[in-house]
């Protein structure tokens, strides 16, 4: 079961999103392929389980993004960037049969 962070439940946090959407005017920062433009969630630069609390509550740490763009350029990639570098470090030696 997925640990679930309680701050993003706050009364502190909705005002915050709220905050940087309303500070980015509600279009996506992040841009990336496949961006709806029309920015509904808040992304960490800094994702949150590589920072401290003050990078989680900084403002200057949030950009408005889309829904694709969030899941694309958040844990997804973070971790799949990760599971990529364990797996170069574990791949055995490969001879070839021809």
């Amino acid at each position: 079961m997925p640990v679930v962070d309680r701050r993003l439940s706050s009364k502190a946090w909705r005002d915050l999103r709220f905050y940087v959407l309303d500070r980015d005017r509600w279009v996506c920062q992040v841009k990336g392929q496949g961006c709806t433009k029309a920015a509904t969630c808040v992304d960490h630069i800094i994702p949150r389980d590589e920072g401290d609390e003050r990078t989680f509550w900084d403002p200057a740490n949030l950009r408005a993004s889309c829904w694709h763009c969030n899941s694309a350029a958040g844990t997804a990639l973070t971790n799949n960037k990760r599971k990529r570098y364990t797996y170069r470090k574990s791949v055995a030696h490969y001879v070839s049969r021809f």
